[in-house]
């Protein structure tokens, strides 16, 4: 990891540099400007790649913790799981009062 950030580094000077090339018009430094900037960015994703890889190492245990019994596979995926309640709650009784919006007809005029 420290060497690809240390090829980072170089290669984002090496780019600054050969910037300061292209703005002083030597269109001769154009490919090695380019490879510097590419270079810089695969060396900074593997750096950022590594240090992930690193600090997953570091924080897991070294254990698979053991499954759960409301971890199982359900048969049916589309399935909903039984509840623990012996009872379910009934549906509620549907509104006896209407929707006031509904009583007018639809494209009628308003009264004032």
């Amino acid at each position: 990891m420290t060497a690809a950030v240390g090829a980072w580094g170089y290669l984002v000077w090496a780019a600054i540099d050969f910037g300061r090339g292209l703005r002083d018009g030597d269109q001769g430094v154009l490919a090695f400007f380019l490879l510097a900037c590419v270079g810089a960015v695969a060396c900074l994703f593997i750096g950022l790649m590594l240090l992930a890889r690193i600090v997953r190492t570091l924080s897991s245990t070294g254990e698979e913790a053991p499954p759960r019994a409301d971890d199982a596979p359900l048969e049916n995926p589309y399935e909903v799981p039984p509840t623990d309640s012996p009872d379910p709650a009934p549906n509620p009784a549907p509104n006896p009062v209407p929707n006031p919006v509904h009583h007018t007809k639809p494209g009628g005029r308003r009264k004032k």
